[in-house]
């Protein structure tokens, strides 16, 4: 077994939940309101051991040789020579999305960027995104060889254009991946998470698997982490054998920002001094061949994958979850091939994505759901971004699992390094204190690097943030962080909205025009058109963005996330964080005894579905049938057991809210109680059969979404969901973040 495979072994990279976002594409509805089943008596055996990882050989760094031609024809006697093997399909590798979409990027397209431009048909920066420059290259590099010149970047383009072969499934299964980890080779993000900083490609996180990483970083390549860090080197070795609480303060300590995201400038360099070693990114990259492919194909081979994108969804679940390995996710898998063998394709990716997402540790089943449905289905949104999935080279064409052990890993070839922008070396700084310990602790082991004396550690000391430019501000000199006061009270003279806090100060006399310019790479087409007050919303959302808070899209509207980043920066200005309202817990209470919500225990407590006693429950406010505005009503009809209940819960949202802020609130919009149905593509019935479950406003609160996008998870709503909670009845969206429209007098 090889040193890598030994040190990482068969050891999962524990999820962490990324940044909240807007959720995925459509959602299987049977799925979202079916629980995964365990396990029936008779199920197979357990899983036997995976196959060593340190089976694949890795490829060394650089290209690898092209097929040896011919040098002449070749003489085929008897016996007859067998029909050649179909020729492999020209896949389009690379496509620029359209309008909205985030266009493929990473290091393949800085290797195709860097070709290009060594044969003269890119001459804009390598900045590793497929954007319109690198299309018309790529259409000049297609007319230049006669080929179609249509700017998308086929297999057999790649390999005429770089000389290498066309990247393989696993190099496009990594490249997506990485882009829905967000951090690339060289970003590192803080503890926003839990995971006290994250860094790397696939995600290496300081609570977990960073040390280690680094550990090898040193051993293969002497020197690596003194170069990128500089003075800064004692203290990273510090912090990399310190214990998990040491680290979590330290990570505490370098991360900024509203919510802890980024990372104090210093280190942030760095870090991506560290990762822009291309001996660093390939280390990187064998690591996730070695590491999280194997991962993969064990269980794509044991849930029969079929084609590239089953392979893509289960490479994503080796890498944020370690692999479908663990029983709250194998056991379903399992039982849903036994149940439905023949189901393959999309439906079956719904399924899957639904069964890891359920089986995934609590914090993070929104983000697998919202990667592995965005993947399942081609389309989504994950962390802000829109992705259409066949515009990064992934289609469900069929796959060969025993040939993808085979894969080959594209690097950057040395030859096209000579294009890419050179690392920045560290400048020389004191060297900086020991990192923080609560308490003498054991000395630890000798290594072969020398170590500091031991002595008492101080604390770390975070640098502050660079003062402010003497002289006026100009939008020049102007920072978008810093300076984040000064640039709302611009914004705020042309926002007409009521009710906003427009203590900012006053505005210095900077034309908006000239600031947004500054920041145009992140604006959509036709932004000059825009008026005054458009331009304004958008310098507020660029402002949030700066500040690590999400404002969602840069389009100069108005919405609920631009809201809560405006909410965000008043909590800023005044030195606190914005409360977690998202993280309150749901009041788990149940003083009517509500059964739970399997189909037994809800027919021995209300009786048969479909055959319930119904009564017909006052409403104080006029409710408004969300399919048909022109009809209202001021009854709802449920279940007997349930009306006193419902009575006091509607009675008291009345009290506190009034009927002006009800319907300010949409809490007018009625989606219905009683529904004879099963869910679709399932045996069980649904609540609503027993017209014990109400949906309240769904067009703003629709099935999929989750709590960055649905209405009725925002802080003006807490009490809404007390006052029912205190009844004992159970919001789908507080407790599993899907179907926020949703709450039922039944517990899970």
């Amino acid at each position: 077994m090889s040193w890598w495979s030994w040190l990482f072994g068969g050891a999962s990279k524990e999820e962490v939940s990324k940044p909240a976002a807007p959720a995925t594409a459509p959602i299987d509805v049977d799925s979202l309101h079916s629980s995964a089943q365990p396990a029936a008596a008779g199920a197979p055996p357990p899983q036997t051991a995976p196959k060593p990882l340190d089976a694949p050989v890795v490829p060394p760094v650089g290209p690898a040789p092209l097929p040896q031609q011919p040098a002449g024809p070749v003489v085929v006697t008897p016996p007859p020579r067998p029909s050649p093997a179909p020729a492999r399909p020209d896949a389009v590798l690379f496509r620029k999305s359209p309008v909205g979409y985030r266009s493929p990027d990473g290091m393949l397209v800085q290797i195709l960027q860097a070709a290009l431009k060594k044969a003269g048909h890119y001459a804009a920066n390598i900045d590793g995104s497929y954007g319109p420059a690198t299309e018309a290259a790529v259409k000049r590099a297609q007319a230049a060889r006669g080929a179609l010149a249509d700017g998308m970047c086929r297999d057999s383009d790649w390999e005429a254009i770089t000389g290498l072969p066309a990247p393989s499934l696993f190099d496009r299964c990594l490249n997506l991946t990485a882009a829905f980890e967000g951090t690339g080779f060289e970003k590192a993000v803080g503890n926003f998470d839990g995971a006290y900083l994250t860094w790397g490609i696939v995600g290496y996180t300081l609570k977990h698997d960073l040390p280690q990483f680094l550990d090898i970083v040193e051993r293969e390549y002497p020197g690596t982490l003194a170069r990128a860090f500089g003075a800064k080197e004692r203290e990273l070795r510090q912090v990399l054998k310190a214990s998990v609480s040491d680290r979590e303060r330290w990570g505490n300590s370098v991360s900024v920002g509203a919510n802890r995201y980024d990372v104090h400038p210093e280190w942030k360099a760095a870090f991506a001094r560290l990762g822009a070693t291309p001996e660093v990114q390939s280390l990187q990259i064998k690591d996730a061949r070695e590491r999280y492919w194997n991962i993969c194909l064990r269980d794509c081979r044991r849930w029969k994958a079929a084609d590239a994108i089953d392979v893509a969804l289960f490479f994503d679940t080796a890498v944020q979850n370690g692999g479908a390995g663990r029983p709250s996710i194998a056991e379903p898998l399992d039982q849903l091939l036994r149940d439905e063998p023949s189901l393959s394709g999309l439906a079956r990716r719904r399924k899957w994505a639904q069964i890891i997402s359920e089986g995934s540790n609590p914090p993070a089943r929104q983000d697998v759901l919202i990667r592995r449905s965005t993947i399942a289905t081609g389309d989504g949104k994950v962390h802000g971004d829109n992705f259409r999935i066949a515009d990064w080279g992934l289609e469900p064409a069929p796959v060969d699992l025993a040939a993808l052990e085979e894969a080959h890993v594209t690097f950057m070839p040395a030859s096209l390094r000579d294009d890419q922008p050179a690392a920045p070396t560290p400048a020389p700084t004191p060297a900086p204190p020991p990192i923080a310990q609560p308490a003498p602790t054991p000395a630890p082991a000798p290594t072969p690097q020398p170590a500091p004396a031991p002595s008492p550690a101080p604390p770390v000391v975070v640098p502050a943030t660079p003062a402010t430019p003497a002289g006026p501000l100009t939008a020049e000199t102007i920072d978008f962080s810093r300076d984040f006061k000064a640039l709302m009270a611009i914004a705020m003279v042309k926002i007409d909205r009521q009710g906003l806090d427009r203590n900012w100060g006053e505005p210095p006399p900077i034309e908006i025009i000239l600031l947004l310019e500054r920041r145009q790479a992140e604006l959509p087409d036709g932004w000059r058109s825009w008026d005054d007050k458009r331009m304004s919303v958008a310098l507020v959302q660029l402002v949030a963005k700066s500040c690590s808070i999400d404002p969602g899209v840069i389009d100069g509207l108005w919405g609920q996330l631009t809201q809560y980043a405006f909410d965000s920066l008043v909590h800023l200005r005044a030195g606190s964080p914005l409360s977690n309202w998202r993280d309150d817990e749901p009041i788990d209470v149940n003083p009517h005894g509500w059964p739970s919500q399997s189909e037994a225990a809800l027919a021995a407590y209300y009786g048969r579905a479909c055959q319930v006693r119904q009564v017909k429950v006052r409403c104080p406010w006029t409710l408004r049938l969300a399919w048909d505005q022109s009809t209202t009503l001021n009854e709802i009809s449920c279940h007997e057991k349930v009306a006193e209940s419902l009575a006091r819960v509607l009675e008291a949202v009345h009290r506190h809210y009034g009927e002006a802020e009800i319907r300010k609130l949409r809490l007018d919009q009625f989606g219905g109680c009683y529904n004879c149905r099963q869910m679709r593509g399932s045996n069980r019935m649904s609540t609503h059969a027993w017209a014990i479950a109400i949906d309240w406003d769904p067009d703003n609160n629709q099935l999929q979404w989750g709590r960055d996008r649905a209405t009725l998870a925002k802080p003006v709503y807490r009490d809404w969901w007390a006052i029912w909670e205190r009844e004992g009845w159970l919001s789908l969206g507080r407790t599993k973040n899907y179907d926020w429209m949703h709450v039922q007098a039944a517990k899970l």
